[in-house]
C-alpha cells in the first residue's frame, strides 16, 4: 500500500509539473511576442520626433531645408497614426485612457498638411503664422500621451513579470517536491531491492537444504504437479523402486503404488509398490499437497515396511505361541485340580465314616488333625483351580460364610 500511494503522489506530481511546464511555456512564449517594447519605443520615438520637428521649424524661414521639415512631418504623421490605426497600439493607447490626445494630435495635424505639402515659398511664409501655432500646443498631449501608455504598459509588463515568477516558481517547487518523492521512492524500491536479494537469498538457501534433506532422506521421497506427474525423484525412491531418476520423470505416480486416491488423505497409509523387475513392495505413504496460487505440488513420501510387517509377524507368532502354552498350562492345571481332588474327597469321606465308627476319643482327635489337614490341602488345590479359572477369565465370585473361631483352631492345630 505506502509503495501504491508514492506511486501515485510522484504520477500527480509530474502530472502538475506537465501542466506547469506548459503554462510557463505558453507564458515565454507571449513574453518572447510581447510587444510591450514596440509600443515604449513607439509612442517614446512619436515623442522624439515631435521634437525634432519643432527643431526644424525654430530655424530662420530662410534657413530651413524644406525637404527635410516635409520629411519629419511625414514621419511624426505616421507615428501618430500607427497608434491609432495598429491594433497593439490602439489598445495599448485604450488602456492608458489617452484617445482624446491622440485624436487631437491628429486633427492638428490633418489642418497643416496641406501647407506641407504646398509650394515652398508659402510653407516658408506660413511656418511662424500657421505650423508653430498649431504644432507647439501638442507637446503637452504628447507627453501625456507617451507618460500614460509608457507607465499602462510597464503594470502590464510588470503583473505578467509577476505572474510568470509565480508560474516559474510554483514549478520548481512542485519540481522540489518530485525529486524529494524520487528520491524517496528511489530509496524504498532500494530497500525493496535488499529485501527481496535478502529473501531470494535465504529462498536459495532454503532450497538447497530442502535438496540435502530430499537427497540423503532414507525414505523415497516422490514429488508430482497437479495432474500426478513425476517432477522429483530422490535416490531413496531410485533404490526402493528400482528405477533411474530420468525414467520416471513425467510418468504418473499410480504407475508406481496403487492406492486410493479418495482415502489417500492426511495421515499415514499402507500401499502397494511395484518394483522394476515386477514384485510387489510393501509401503508405508504419507501425502502431502502445497497448493501455489493456480498450480498445485503433490509430495509422496514412502518408506519400506516388509521388514517391519516380518517382526510382526514374528511377535503375532510368538505370542500365539505364547497364549496356547499358557492355555494348556491352565488345561493341565485345571484337569490335575480335578483329578486331586476326586481322591481326597475319598479320603475325607473315609474319616468322616471312621469318625462315626470310633469311640475312642485319641483317635477321634488324629481324625480330627487328618480332616483338617485334608481340608486345607483341598482349599489349596481349589485355589490352584480358581487360579486357572482366573486365567481363563471364567471365575464366578459365591459368598460363603466363615467361622473365624474354627479357622483360628485349624490354624493352631495344624
Amino acid at each position: 500500500m505506502p509503495i501504491i500511494l508514492l506511486s501515485a503522489s510522484i504520477f500527480v506530481l509530474v502530472l502538475g509539473t506537465a501542466v506547469l511546464l506548459m503554462r510557463s511555456a505558453t507564458e515565454l512564449r507571449k513574453l518572447a511576442t510581447s510587444s510591450a517594447d514596440s509600443i515604449i519605443w513607439t509612442v517614446s520615438q512619436a515623442e522624439v520626433e515631435y521634437l525634432t520637428l519643432l527643431n526644424a521649424l525654430g530655424h530662420q524661414a530662410e534657413a530651413i531645408d524644406l525637404a527635410h521639415l516635409r520629411r519629419q512631418a511625414d514621419v511624426f504623421y505616421s507615428r501618430v497614426s500607427i497608434l491609432n490605426t495598429a491594433p497593439v497600439y490602439r489598445e495599448a493607447v485604450k488602456r492608458a485612457g489617452r484617445q482624446a490626445e491622440v485624436r487631437r494630435i491628429l486633427a492638428a495635424m490633418d489642418g497643416v498638411l496641406p501647407v506641407f505639402d504646398g509650394p515652398d515659398a508659402a510653407l516658408r511664409a506660413a511656418i511662424g503664422l500657421q505650423v508653430l501655432p498649431v504644432l507647439q500646443p501638442l507637446h503637452t498631449d504628447l507627453r501625456q500621451l507617451s507618460t500614460s501608455v509608457v507607465s499602462a504598459t510597464a503594470q502590464i509588463e510588470q503583473a505578467f513579470r509577476l505572474r510568470l515568477f509565480g508560474l516559474l516558481r510554483s514549478v520548481a517547487l512542485v519540481a522540489g517536491f518530485l525529486v524529494l518523492a524520487l528520491g524517496l521512492f528511489a530509496f524504498v524500491y532500494w530497500r525493496l531491492f535488499k529485501y527481496a536479494r535478502h529473501k531470494a537469498a535465504a529462498a536459495r538457501q532454503t532450497g538447497r537444504h530442502l535438496s540435502t534433506i530430499v537427497t540423503t532422506s532414507k525414505d523415497a521421497i516422490v514429488v508430482t504437479d497437479a495432474a500426478d506427474r513425476i517432477t522429483e525423484f530422490n535416490a531413496a525412491a531410485q533404490m526402493m523402486f528400482g528405477r533411474a531418476r530420468a525414467t520416471v520423470l513425467g510418468r504418473r505416480f499410480a504407475q508406481l503404488c496403487e492406492f486410493d486416491e479418495a482415502a489417500a488423505g492426511a495421515g499415514t497409509h499402507r500401499v502397494r509398490g511395484m518394483h522394476a523387475d515386477g514384485h510387489d513392495l510393501a509401503l508405508e505413504m504419507t501425502r502431502g499437497i502445497d497448493r501455489q496460487g493456480q498450480g498445485m505440488v503433490k509430495v509422496y513420501v514412502l518408506r519400506d515396511i516388509a521388514y517391519r510387517l516380518r517382526i510382526e509377524e514374528d511377535l503375532r507368532d510368538s505370542r500365539d505361541k505364547a497364549l496356547s502354552s499358557e492355555q494348556a498350562k491352565a488345561r493341565f492345571l485345571a484337569v490335575m485340580s480335578h483329578e486331586m481332588r476326586t481322591p481326597l474327597n475319598g479320603i475325607l469321606g473315609v474319616v468322616g465314616l471312621l469318625r462315626e465308627e470310633l469311640r475312642d476319643q485319641n483317635l477321634g482327635h488324629y481324625l480330627d488333625v487328618l480332616e483338617n489337614s485334608g481340608d486345607i490341602l483341598l482349599g489349596h488345590i481349589n485355589d490352584v483351580l480358581d487360579i486357572t479359572q482366573i486365567e481363563a477369565r471364567a471365575l464366578v465370585l459365591s459368598p460363603q460364610p466363615l467361622q473365624i473361631e474354627r479357622l483360628c483352631h485349624s490354624v493352631v492345630e495344624n
